[in-house]
């Protein structure tokens, strides 16, 4: 890690000799089981970055972007030029220093995340994607993770939680969790739709809260 991301003597001196071997337990990510398995490289980095993640999506939101640029129609591209624009102006945000951070330990480069800098970081970016192949699992040994906790919602059928579990040679533990949002978002239009599909796998007529609580026991 660059030193400018390290702001005392004090911690510097607990990450070189502490922390930077250290490996990485992730207990909340959000990285699917099936992108994990079946472990294809990246096209871009509007694809890695942008693909899935939650907390670019929401800063994207605050910021006013357009729902076509966060998870709708728009190119790779053009929703990796409408982040860099976010960032620009959110340097105050967490997102802000480890999207800088991101780029300096994958990518090699040092160039400012702003709109007028976007062609140039998808440029360095995509040639360093290319050239290495890079792909989620090479992303997790490179990160040196040694556990992953995905976020698995109640009716998941853990199909890749069980591939994953066969692969001799992945040697980072993805181990599933047991989140219930979904079962609590009761104003979603289509909350009863997920109750039928929850009822038909759990084998439990739902029809009160106690059932409810059984289906999901």
């Amino acid at each position: 890690m660059k030193k400018k991301y390290i702001y005392s003597q004090s911690g510097q001196i607990l990450y070189d000799q502490i922390a930077k071997e250290l490996p990485i337990i992730d207990y909340h990510c959000h990285l699917s089981p099936k992108q994990i398995y079946e472990d294809m490289p990246f096209d871009n980095i509007g694809n890695m970055w942008l693909g899935a993640d939650h907390y670019k999506w929401r800063l994207m939101r605050a910021y006013g972007i357009d729902e076509e640029y966060v998870t709708g129609n728009a190119s790779w591209k053009d929703k990796f030029f409408a982040y860099c624009k976010t960032i620009e102006n959110c340097p105050n945000n967490p997102l802000y220093h480890w999207s800088h951070m991101e780029l300096s330990m994958y990518f090699d480069t040092e160039i400012n995340i702003s709109y007028d800098n976007a062609q140039m970081i998808w440029d360095k970016a995509n040639e360093v994607i290319s050239k290495k192949q890079l792909s989620p699992r090479k992303l997790i040994s490179q990160s040196k993770v040694i556990y992953i906790a995905t976020t698995d919602d109640i009716t998941d059928d853990l199909e890749y939680h069980k591939l994953l579990q066969q692969d001799s040679e992945f040697m980072t533990r993805v181990m599933p969790t047991f989140r219930t949002d979904n079962v609590l978002l009761i104003n979603r239009p289509d909350y009863v739709n997920y109750i039928e599909k929850l009822s038909g796998l759990a084998d439990i007529k739902i029809n009160d809260i106690d059932a409810l609580c059984n289906a999901i026991t």
